[in-house]
């Protein structure tokens, strides 16, 4: 709009001088074009010498929390850029992409600057910030010139948690299973594994006798063997779209993660899976302490939405043959949780009455 302003008044003043022979006017026109192809050179000569990184320096929210942006502006030119616009994008894990605000400013040349913003997101997961373009205008503001972009930063929701009642059974908390992590306080019965070697007590059988190091020693020594840790419960998520909305992952999620918290409350080990879509293969992590629960929401974040069929349970036995549990739980988008494939359930949640039992 301004260009075509600047280009009426330039016309106006031209048939005028002319229209008058008016010299005054002449310069004035003269100076006005001049000013226009001025300011066009310096605006042309900054081209793909503007560069804009975008940054999160805190990049942890819960929902609804504003999180601080900073967007800096780098001009590589040897002329200031007065006005430049710094357009960014939103894309949620779990939502739709769109534009979310528009920061304006001003840099020197061969130097930079700082734009900040607050942005807040509705949904939990990942929320990625993209630098869409950068538009500079000229010193007289009536032309402008769009620059690629592309650069990319992205901060973490937490989901909510809340508490649910999960009742552990006496044979999952004594589940040893079949596992490649052992025991690190007590003692078992896979070969494969020497928890401790100690002396001869009453009651040993002959059969644990480390006999060479008994003949080092001169006394009978013992072998204890190592504790296979199991872990009888697997919590299954389900990330596949099926025209339901964000917020459906979202409870998903935050239930998910509540009976995890509650399994780490009673000390039962378990596993967290879900199928990458993008590398096609089972993602799982073994939670014992709140601490890995946290670690692996970060793994979680990471989750790509798929639109294909899957079989999880099946997937996860062809990826893992031969392992051994006992319970597995899948959260699904639809608001519901199959126990053990069969048994169909209302998501656990804060307003629901439901106790698990593993």
């Amino acid at each position: 709009m301004r260009a075509v302003v600047y280009l009426f008044v330039t016309a106006a003043t031209a048939y005028t001088a002319i229209l008058y022979r008016n010299f005054p006017l002449t310069c004035l026109f003269a100076a006005e074009v001049f000013m226009a192809v001025f300011s066009a050179v310096i605006l042309l000569s900054l081209y793909k010498k503007i560069s804009a990184d975008i940054s999160i320096p805190i990049p942890l929210a819960d929902r609804g929390q504003k999180v601080g942006v900073q967007v800096r502006i780098r001009n590589r030119g040897w002329f200031p850029a007065a006005r430049v616009r710094i357009r960014t994008v939103c894309r949620q894990q779990f939502g739709e992409e769109r534009e979310l605000f528009s920061l304006n400013g001003s840099v020197a040349d061969r130097g930079e600057t700082v734009l900040r913003a607050e942005v807040s997101a509705s949904y939990s997961g990942r929320v990625f910030l993209t630098v869409k373009d950068i538009r500079v205008s000229d010193y007289l503001g009536i032309l402008n010139l769009k620059m690629p972009a592309g650069q990319e930063a992205y901060f973490h929701v937490m989901p909510e948690i809340y508490d649910i009642p999960v009742l552990v059974s006496e044979q999952a908390r004594r589940f040893s299973g079949d596992s490649d992590i052992f025991d690190e306080k007590k003692s078992g019965d896979d070969v494969s594994e020497i928890f401790q070697i100690r002396e001869y007590r009453g009651g040993d059988r002959m059969q644990r006798v480390h006999w060479k190091m008994s003949a080092r020693t001169d006394e009978l020594m013992v072998k204890d063997y190592s504790l296979p840790l199991g872990y009888p419960v697997i919590l299954f998520l389900s990330f596949q779209k099926s025209g339901k909305k964000s917020g459906n992952f979202e409870e998903m999620l935050s239930s998910a993660i509540s009976v995890s918290f509650a399994l780490v409350h009673e000390q039962c080990r378990h596993y967290l899976a879900w199928y990458q879509g993008d590398e096609q293969r089972i993602v799982r992590v073994r939670l014992e302490n709140e601490e890995q629960v946290y670690e692996a929401l970060e793994n979680v974040f990471g989750a790509v939405l798929y639109s294909e069929e899957i079989d999880i349970r099946e997937l996860y036995r062809e990826q893992f043959p031969g392992e051994l549990w006992m319970t597995d739980l899948e959260f699904t988008p639809h608001l519901t949780m199959i126990r053990n494939g069969e048994e169909q359930f209302p998501l656990p949640g804060a307003d629901k009455d439901i106790q698990l039992e593993v």
